[in-house]
């Protein structure tokens, strides 16, 4: 992981240090997080190239751009080409190499394959290369998945490139405008994925190099065309996988594979453990290919601890013989500024950063700061989109969790998101009952400017590929690269996802439902209780709350001092009044829903104040707001945990007595036309209106609620209806902040 940036004069004019120099120094000094470890600038003809390095690689030598021995043919590559090795051998003796590095293949593939040499490399790159022979042209190439990013700002008298927008914003041609349009519009862009119409950049003037192609300049007439050079479905056609029990077994040996070859440093290696079975695969079978002892490092939030993921994770690392850091967040009291969350957020360039960028962050930075030499992180990232993980969600509730019932909730989602860009109503288009589309499928995907799906399946995982890229990958590297480290993903070795395009059709539902390929492939390899747990979500799911209230709270930090930045910097676009109104009412739901879109709008004023400025990425230098958690057992862990991360009513204790509050009712539906209501579930009633819903599944809960009568204690209610305060105790606390129940005041 470098940073790469570079500045072409498309009128042939030579760049020169007098006058592009400054550019290109500035740019650079915007990446020095990439590449803390050497810089370079070079100057070859039309074009000016700007190094950042983090030598992870033959860390003596390897200082990029390299050159071919005549110098005509210069590259510079952010990322890891994983099977230089072989490719090496390939080119025999007919090249020269004069160092370890992995990058340096590229200028010796390229002289001998020409561009071709792309369709050779097994890695994670976005790479420049200058060819000054006769032809005399510039080619910029991102890998087949978009890992490394790449950014472009085109005119008519320059192009410049580089791995982020901050280091294009050096440049004063390069407008430092916020696109809000394409903020607000982006997320829904995943419906609809067309490859030949990337996602738009933050920056209105600043658009990317889509995954999977390149960038040819002609250095003598300034001509700039692209090109698409990968598509998993044309190079998937070659595999052949005649049974399923092929295709788990053709898996199981690829992603073994895929974990080997990105073991390849000569740092340390570390690993991010969740506990669920993409990371503990990746972990497993590392060990297997011979990886000494690594670290792992473990979210333990609120979140985590109920899901299972802490323990899963804690559980995983000790049976595999792995050192574990769970590293706590405690959303009520993480000491985090304003200022902390701009620093994130400028890393990220990204108005969708939200609390998984805010967590990842953190846990680079723990790593980093508790690991100095490593500079290397394995993650499970990318196995759901191509493997099925999100199944399960997609299925209503209420419904049978089956292969046919998700089929049909993205096939509905696909239609409705075209007749959405088509700006007709919902259900313009389709009628009876059950609602049947009456239009031909092939032709409202063209009315709607987007790809026909065969399958609800091709729709899904082209759906996940472009959100992968536009969203996990976009902030995992740069979460990692703010310190220093480089993140690899062995599930997106492109071999890896070509092989999933390849299964036939009649074997979708067996080996894709909730990720059977994988759990299948990892059968003897990850211990079975791990193997068949279910997917939880990350910070999503139950205790969501906790974490919406703690990104809330940085809003509301220092009367609101984010959110008013954010409007001055777009005074225009957004809504001052309404956007004040927002936040002074999130207080009010329990979920705290509204968190989310309104953080996403701040972001993107904030973004807008801070490339007006030219914000440099400064260093964190605070206090880590998370700390390890440090036990022997996972018994040790929950005793040093406790229920501090959800207590917070200091007047609240077993011996406690607590009534409902005037006005509140527990309810249950037992009959009547309210067909919206659910009879399985309970409600709380506020002055007769319907508030809060308690489901089925807070059991526990409910059998406290019903105990509920002013004068027994917390204690004895719950002894009398064998619940443990574990359960309950932060719905309790919740009951209480929302003044649903309150504490009887003793005489």
């Amino acid at each position: 992981m470098c940073g790469i940036v570079g500045i072409v004069h498309l009128d042939g004019r030579s760049a020169q240090a007098a006058t592009d120099g400054a550019f290109l120094r500035a740019a650079c000094a915007r990446l020095v997080h990439r590449g803390p470890d050497d810089e370079r600038i070079v100057y070859a003809g039309a074009v000016g190239l700007g190094f950042r390095r983090l030598s992870i690689v033959d860390l003596p030598h390897g200082a990029q751009p390299m050159g071919d021995a005549s110098e005509t043919i210069l590259a510079m590559t952010n990322g890891e080409i994983y099977n230089h090795r072989a490719l090496r051998d390939a080119l025999g003796g007919r090249d020269q190499f004069r160092t370890e590095s992995d990058c340096e293949v590229v200028v010796h593939a390229y002289a001998r394959w020409g561009i071709d040499y792309v369709t050779q490399l097994n890695g994670m790159f976005a790479t420049a290369i200058v060819d000054r022979r006769q032809q005399q042209q510039l080619h910029l190439v991102r890998d087949r998945l978009g890992i490394k990013p790449l950014y472009l700002y085109h005119d008519d008298e320059v192009l410049l490139f580089a791995s982020e927008m901050k280091a294009l914003l050096a440049h004063p041609a390069v407008a430092r405008q916020v696109d809000l349009r394409s903020v607000v519009c982006s997320p829904h862009a995943m419906w609809l994925p067309r490859w030949d119409r990337p996602t738009p950049a933050v920056f209105g003037s600043i658009t990317e190099v889509p995954p999977g192609h390149r960038v040819q300049v002609d250095l003598r007439t300034g001509q700039v065309q692209t090109h698409r050079y990968w598509d998993p479905r044309l190079a998937s056609s070659s595999i052949v996988l005649r049974s399923a029990d092929e295709a788990v077994e053709a898996y199981r040996e690829t992603l073994a594979d895929a974990v080997r070859l990105r073991l390849m440093a000569d740092v340390e290696i570390g690993l991010f453990l969740s506990g669920g079975i993409d990371s503990v695969s990746v972990a497993a079978l590392a060990r297997r290919a011979g990886a000494p002892p690594f670290h792992t490092f473990s979210v333990l939030s609120q979140s985590t601890l109920t899901a299972g993921d802490a323990e899963h994770s804690f559980e995983a690392a000790r049976a595999l013989g792995l050192p574990n850091h769970q590293v706590r967040y405690d959303w009520r009291s993480l000491s985090m500024t304003p200022a902390d969350w701009k620093r994130i957020l400028w890393s990220c360039e990204m108005p969708r950063a939200d609390a998984e960028a805010l967590f990842k962050y953190y846990l680079h930075a723990f790593a980093r700061a508790e690991r100095p030499a490593l500079k290397v992180m394995l993650l499970g990232q990318g196995s759901d989109e191509f493997n099925g993980g999100y199944c399960r969600q997609w299925v209503a509730a209420g419904q049978e969790e089956t292969w046919a019932n998700f089929l049909a909730a993205v096939d509905e989602q696909v239609i409705a998101s075209q007749v959405l860009a088509l700006g007709l109503p919902h259900d313009g288009l389709q009628m009876g009952d059950p609602p049947r589309l009456l239009i031909a499928r092939e032709r409202l995907a063209d009315w709607a400017d987007t790809t026909p799906f065969a399958s609800p399946w091709h729709a899904y995982r082209e759906m996940y590929r472009q959100s992968v890229c536009a969203y996990n990958l976009w902030h995992e590297d740069r979460t990692a690269a703010a310190h220093s480290i480089e993140d690899r993903v062995p599930f997106l070795d492109h071999r890896l996802v070509e092989l999933t395009y390849a299964v036939p059709e009649a074997h979708y539902g067996e080996l894709f439902w909730d990720k059977a390929i994988l759990r299948r492939a990892m059968e003897g390899i990850v211990p079975e209780p791990l193997r068949g747990r279910p997917k939880v979500p990350f910070f999503h799911g139950e205790d969501l709350r906790y974490t919406r209230r703690m990104m809330a709270g940085l809003l509301r930090a220092d009367d609101g001092a984010l959110v008013e930045e954010a409007l001055a910097a777009l005074p225009d676009e957004l809504d001052a009044d309404g956007i004040r109104a927002v936040l002074g009412g999130l207080e009010d739901d329990p979920e705290y829903k509204d968190v989310d879109a309104l953080l996403h709008l701040v972001n993107a004023g904030l973004l807008q104040s801070m490339a007006r400025a030219e914000q440099p990425l400064a260093a964190h230098d605070n206090p880590l707001p998370c700390v390890e958690v440090v036990a022997s057992t996972w018994d040790g862990v929950e005793r040093a945990v406790g229920l501090s991360m959800v207590e917070r009513h200091a007047e609240l204790a077993l011996d406690s007595i607590v009534r409902f509050a005037s006005g509140v009712v527990l309810v249950r539906w037992s009959g009547g036309d309210r067909e919206s209501l659910d009879p399985d579930s309970h409600y709380l009633a506020v002055d007769a209106e319907l508030t809060y819903v308690i489901e089925s599944t807070l059991a526990p809960w409910v059998a406290f609620l019903e105990r509920v009568d002013g004068r027994r204690t917390v204690g004895g209610i719950l002894e009398e209806a064998g619940v443990s305060k574990k359960e309950i105790w932060k719905h309790l606390e919740e009951a209480l902040e929302h003044e649903v129940l309150v504490v009887v005041e003793r005489p």
